[in-house]
């Protein structure tokens, strides 16, 4: 739609590039098939390059998880036939959002596929994802002091270098976990969660 009207507005002239060098006959003509139901779009028909290739495969899924678990075993299926010589670095999965990489990536470590992420932080590396498993960590075992550090200041609550050292001192000093260390000297306010029943006990003792 904006097109077409950049086209009126401004007299254009339009150039079209029809040549992909990039996908095989195969792939180029499955995505014509699809992009031409928009009725809305500029017509345009590609011209592909690069020979026929293999026949596209259809699989349809009732969700997202479904379409994980089907692409994960499909990979490894694959590399276990020896179908794919390069093995897993020459395939790729590719998807719209960032989002729908978190439910591929689960059903890839349950599947022991191996995997990396182009352009993009693998889900449970994310910052915000390590920050609230520091969180659940925390409140599960409020002896883990990572875990605290991670979180302590996120979001910012004023609390510095010199404040975290005098916790640690604190700690050290009176055979402490840092969590009730800070709690002494005024850094936090809540009690900590008892953790529950069965639970592993980690030393108390600061690091």
């Amino acid at each position: 739609k904006n097109v077409g009207h950049f086209e009126e507005c401004f007299k254009a002239e339009q150039l079209l590039l029809r040549d992909n060098y990039r996908s095989t006959t195969s792939i180029v003509n499955c995505a014509q098939s699809l992009i031409e139901k928009n009725t809305g779009r500029v017509s345009k028909t590609m011209n592909p390059r690069k020979g026929q290739g293999e026949s596209v495969k259809w699989h349809e899924v009732d969700n997202a998880k479904e379409e994980g678990i089907f692409v994960a075993k499909e990979i490894k299926s694959l590399i276990q036939q020896r179908l794919v010589p390069g093995g897993y670095t020459e395939v790729a999965v590719m998807y719209r959002t960032n989002q729908q990489s978190r439910i591929m990536e689960e059903q890839f470590v349950k599947n022991g596929v191996p995997y990396y992420l182009v352009g993009a932080t693998k889900f449970y590396e994310r910052k915000e994802i390590l920050d609230i498993l520091a969180y659940l960590r925390s409140l599960y075992n409020p002896n883990d002091t990572a875990s605290l550090l991670r979180i302590i200041n996120v979001p910012t609550r004023g609390i510095g270098a010199r404040t975290l050292e005098r916790a640690g001192e604190l700690a050290n000093a009176l055979n402490l976990c840092l969590w009730d260390a800070v709690r002494v000297i005024g850094v936090l306010s809540i009690p900590p969660p008892e953790p529950p029943e069965g639970s592993p006990t980690p030393s108390t003792k600061g690091k």
